[in-house]
């Protein structure tokens, strides 16, 4: 072999070496449990619950630090609204004058506050970062996303804004023992 075959084929191997690392890190990244999803509307759903390979959760709180967890971290989300108010649409008539005209239907806005408990009973309290979550269920699979702020349609009403209020998770022992079966 040539000196340019030998470092194609030492590339390769490098090449498929980092690739194989890859796909096994983004695996274990991927973290599934067991939990039930209960929705403001009183609705509930249970399932293998997951976040976006690699993602975690990350709260703001009060404005000053943030704080990173993991799925496995947390024993249960808690998501209450913290402000709700009905908004229009408004312009300013003149520029540089605070006299506004408003137009159409009012349309519900909400920020949601957000409480992790962790196993520990900690209790962490802000707002979450726009986070998607995957609930592998018996009959149906769900892409949730989960908001800090809802805004809903022009002609909604508050309760048209479904948003997910309690999440739990059971015990890492049914947990893993369901993965194991898949």
């Amino acid at each position: 072999m040539n000196g340019h075959a030998k470092n194609f084929s030492r590339t390769f191997a490098v090449v498929a070496v980092l690739l194989v690392l890859s796909a096994v890190a983004s695996q274990a990244q991927t973290i599934k449990r067991l939990g039930r999803v209960q929705w403001s509307n009183g609705e509930t759903q249970e399932g293998l619950i997951s976040l976006t390979p690699g993602a975690q959760l990350q709260l703001h709180i009060e404005g000053k630090q943030i704080r990173t967890l993991s799925l496995d971290r947390v024993r249960e989300l808690r998501f209450a609204p913290e402000t709700e108010e009905m908004e229009r649409k408004w312009r300013f008539l003149e520029a540089g004058q605070t006299k506004k005209e408003f137009s159409g239907k009012p349309y519900p806005i909400r920020s949601l506050a957000t409480t992790l408990i962790l196993p520990s009973n900690e209790k962490v309290t802000g707002h979450l970062y726009t986070t998607v979550m995957y609930i592998e269920g018996k009959e149906k699979n769900s892409k949730v996303v989960l908001l800090a702020k809802q805004k809903g349609k022009e002609g909604e009403t508050m309760e048209s804004l479904i948003y997910p209020s309690l999440i739990t998770f059971r015990s890492e022992e049914h947990t893993s023992e369901l993965q194991s079966r898949e």
